[in-house]
C-alpha cells in the first residue's frame, strides 16, 4: 500500500470521516483486510507493506503478515492530531512540496523485488489526493515530471509482467486534477505482457475505496490463478499448438495412431526432487480389468500408441487416448487405457519432461496430504458409515522417440483413463469447487518439513479424476474428462475415490 499522508489529505470533505486520512487508513483496513480475514479469501502467507508519502517516503512496516494485527497497525496510523496542529500541516503542503510520488515509486518498487520469485503474485495500491509536488520539488516542468513517473511504473509493468497489479486510487472531489494518475495506469497497462492496471476515481464517499480493495482482491485471485495455471503460459504471447479434436472428427477417423518407441521411463521422486527411472509398468496402465496380466508383466512394452487427434485441453495442457503397445498396430495394445498429456504451448515443447515436474512436485504432496487424511479418518470412532478416503490416480512420465519433436525425444505425462459415466467431476481446474474459489490457508513449509523424511510410492503421488493440471487448466479442460473416459466401467466404487 502506498498511501498519501501529505497536509491535504486532512481535509475534511468524506462523509462519516473526519478527513480523507482517516477515511483512507480506515477503509483500506476494514475492506481489504478485514473482509478477506471473514472471508477466509486471504491468510498470513500473504504479505501487506505500507508506504506513506509526503515531501519523502518512509516504510512504515514491511511484509507484515494479513492478520487482525495487521488490521490494527492500519487503524494506528491514522491522524490523531488536534485540529491545530492538522491546519498548520496543511499550510506546510505549499511550503514544503510535502506530495512527492517519486520517492514514493522508488519505496514500492524496493519492497516489491524484496523476495520476488516468479510464483508471486504482487499488488500496487496507491492512492493520492491529487496532483504531486515533484515538479516544484525538482525544479522541472509537470509534463517532465509525470514522463519520470511513468517510466517508473513502466519499469515496473516490464520487470513483474503479468504477476502485478496496479490500483491507482484518485481521493478527492470533482475538482481535483487526477492525470498524473491516469497516465500511470495507461502506462502501465500499454507495456506488452505487463502489468494490469485501474484508476479508481473516490468522490466523497469512502466506500469508494472499498471498491477499489474489492476489485484488487479479484484481480489477485485471477493471478493466483494465472501463476497455477503455468506462470508464463498465461502470457497472451504464448502460441498454442495446431491439433485437431476429437471432437471435429467423425467417429471412424479416430482411430489414427502413432506408435513411438519407449526410451525411458521417468517418476518424481519427492525426496530428491528429481527424475528416476522406474522399470516397472506405468502406474496408469495398471487396470483392474486385467489383473493377471499387469502382475505377470513388470517390463513396460517397447511402444506407446498415441492417438493423432487430442480428446481435450486446458489453459496448459493437452490429452491424448493412448495405450502401450507390443509392436506397431492396433492389434498389440496391451493393458488399460491411458491419457497422455503434454504442452499445449509451441514455446515450452523444449523442456520436454522438465515441463511436467510442476505439477508432480505439486501431486505429489496432495497425495500425501489424502494419505494422512485417510488414516486420520478411518481413526475416529463410532463411525456408523463406511468413511470416504481420498486417493489420487497414480501417473508417470514416458519419455519416447518422436523424430517430430526438436531433439527427437518427447515427454509425456500419462494416467489411467477413466469412465466419464462412472465418475463425477467435482471441480474446475482452476480452484474451484461448486462454482466457488476460495483462497484456503495452507502452510506449505510446515507440511513439507512433515513430510521431508517420509517415502511416497513411486516418488510420487496420485491425482484424483478431474484434478489434473495441478488445478491449473481453466474451466474449459472440463470437457476434458467427458472424453477421455471411453473404456469400461472401472470396477472400484466411486466411494473409494
Amino acid at each position: 500500500f502506498v498511501i498519501d499522508c501529505s497536509g491535504s489529505m486532512l481535509t475534511h470533505d468524506i462523509h462519516l470521516h473526519r478527513d480523507r486520512q482517516v477515511a483512507a487508513f480506515t477503509m483500506t483496513a476494514l475492506e481489504f483486510v478485514a473482509e478477506q480475514l471473514f472471508n477466509g479469501t486471504s491468510n498470513n502467507k500473504d504479505l501487506i507493506s505500507l508506504v506513506e508519502f509526503g515531501e519523502t517516503a518512509r516504510v512504515v512496516f514491511s511484509h507484515e503478515p494479513v492478520s487482525w494485527v495487521l488490521y490494527n497497525k492500519l487503524l494506528e496510523r491514522r491522524d490523531s492530531r488536534n485540529y491545530q496542529d492538522r491546519e498548520i500541516a496543511k499550510l506546510q503542503e505549499f511550503l514544503q512540496c510535502d506530495s512527492n510520488y517519486l520517492p514514493a515509486l522508488d519505496s514500492a518498487g524496493t519492497l516489491l523485488s524484496k523476495g520476488d520469485h516468479e510464483d508471486l503474485a504482487l499488488c500496487l495500491f496507491f492512492l493520492s489526493d491529487g496532483q504531486p509536488s515533484d515538479p516544484k520539488k525538482l525544479g522541472i516542468s509537470a509534463s517532465e515530471a509525470q514522463q519520470l513517473m511513468c517510466t517508473k511504473v513502466e519499469d515496473l509493468s516490464k520487470r513483474f509482467g503479468y504477476r502485478l497489479t496496479a490500483n491507482f486510487v484518485g481521493f478527492g472531489n470533482e475538482l481535483m486534477d487526477f492525470s498524473t494518475l491516469r497516465r500511470m495506469e495507461a502506462t502501465v497497462n500499454a507495456v506488452t505482457d505487463g502489468a494490469k492496471a485501474e484508476f479508481f476515481y473516490c468522490a466523497k464517499m469512502a466506500h469508494s475505496i472499498g471498491e477499489a480493495a474489492t476489485s484488487m482482491v479479484t484481480s489477485m485471485t485471477q493471478t493466483r490463478l494465472a501463476i497455477s495455471s503455468g506462470g508464463a503460459r498465461a502470457s497472451p504471447n504464448l502460441t498454442h499448438r495446431s491439433l485437431v479434436s476429437e471432437d471435429d472428427t467423425p467417429s471412424f477417423q479416430r482411430n489414427d495412431w502413432r506408435y513411438l518407441k519407449i526410451l525411458n521411463h521417468l517418476v518424481f521422486d519427492q525426496n530428491t526432487q528429481d527424475w528416476v527411472h522406474h522399470s516397472g509398468l506405468p502406474p496408469g496402465a495398471s487396470s483392474e480389468l486385467f489383473p493377471q496380466q499387469s502382475r505377470a508383466k513388470t517390463e513396460p512394452p517397447p511402444f506407446l500408441a498415441i492417438n493423432t487427434l487430442h480428446c481435450g485441453h486446458g489453459v496448459e495442457r493437452v490429452a491424448f487416448r493412448s495405450y502401450l503397445a507390443n509392436s506397431t498396430n492396433a492389434t498389440s495394445f496391451v493393458f488399460g487405457a491411458m491419457v497422455a498429456k503434454e504442452t499445449l504451448c509451441v514455446e515450452r515443447i523444449e523442456e520436454n519432461i522438465e515441463f511436467h515436474k510442476g505439477f508432480l512436485e505439486t501431486q505429489s504432496l496432495s497425495a500425501s496430504l489424502a494419505e494422512e487424511f485417510n488414516k486420520r479418518i478411518l481413526a475416529l470412532e463410532d463411525m456408523n458409515i463406511e468413511p470416504c478416503r481420498i486417493i489420487f490416480l497414480p501417473c508417470s512420465v514416458l519419455l519416447v522417440n518422436d523424430p517430430s519433436w526438436k531433439g527427437g525425444k518427447r515427454g509425456v505425462l500419462v494416467e489411467k483413463m477413466l469412465d466419464s459415466k462412472g465418475w463425477t467431476k467435482w471441480n474446475n481446474n482452476a480452484g474451484a469447487v461448486d462454482g466457488k474459489i476460495q483462497h484456503i490457508p495452507l502452510n506449505v513449509e510446515k507440511e513439507l518439513e512433515k513430510l521431508k523424511n517420509k517415502s511416497v510410492s513411486f516418488g510420487l503421488g496420485m491425482i484424483e479424476e478431474g484434478d489434473s493440471d495441478d488445478n491449473s487448466e481453466a474451466s474449459s479442460d472440463d470437457e476434458e474428462e467427458d472424453e477421455v473416459g471411453t473404456s469400461a466401467a472401472p470396477t472400484t466404487k466411486p466411494s473409494d475415490y
